[in-house]
């Protein structure tokens, strides 16, 4: 695997709000859009939610399709398994609770949206000052669990885990019209 010198450089409006303060870092070229996928990902998140009150949140729109909540605790689920199998330093604080309960309606209560989307900013950070630091070797190393894709490595694992968010994502979407609201943007500026 061959290491690349990526440089920050302005970036469109939807990559321009970075998380690292680094003006160049080495990284991996396997990884370079794996991490891009992750920024994007972390906006679009933020994006998604604009609008969306506590309320809203935690409706079912459907009886059978998971209220924004739900996809948000999931997300943060699948993001902070990401930070743990990178050896990024992030600890979900609902962790426990949240293992424990065999659906959304058991959750012993839903933090509020702007405590979801710290938790998001605090393991997005950590996963992006995580990105450089990770070797070749940490990418062969077996994932911690089988993922539904052909690499059993921890570079599949992590590939997995980002178009898992992806398709989520796009829920999220689908849920914001379906609560009226305006369609969700690319950019770093809210609409």
């Amino acid at each position: 695997m061959m290491e690349v010198l990526a440089a920050r450089l302005s970036l469109p409006d939807f990559r321009r709000e970075r998380l690292d303060p680094a003006p160049e870092v080495t990284m991996l070229t396997e990884l370079l859009p794996l991490d891009e996928i992750c920024r994007l990902n972390t906006g679009l998140l933020r994006n998604a939610l604009v609008g969306v009150d506590d309320a809203s949140a935690r409706r079912k729109l459907h009886p059978d399709i998971n209220p924004v909540a739900f996809l948000v605790i999931h997300l943060l689920d699948a993001r902070f398994a990401m930070a743990r199998m990178i050896g990024a330093p992030a600890e979900n604080p609902h962790q426990a609770a949240w293992d424990e309960a065999p659906s959304f309606d058991a959750l012993p209560g839903v933090p509020p949206l702007e405590e979801l989307l710290a938790l998001w900013h605090g393991v997005s950070t950590a996963l992006a000052e995580r990105w450089p630091r990770i070797t070749a070797a940490d990418l062969a190393i077996p994932a911690p669990h089988p993922f539904p894709v052909a690499d059993p490595s921890r570079l599949g694992g992590l590939a997995f885990l980002l178009q898992h968010e992806s398709y989520h994502l796009g829920q999220l979407g689908l849920l914001r019209r379906m609560l009226g609201l305006s369609a969700m943007v690319w950019t770093a500026d809210t609409p």
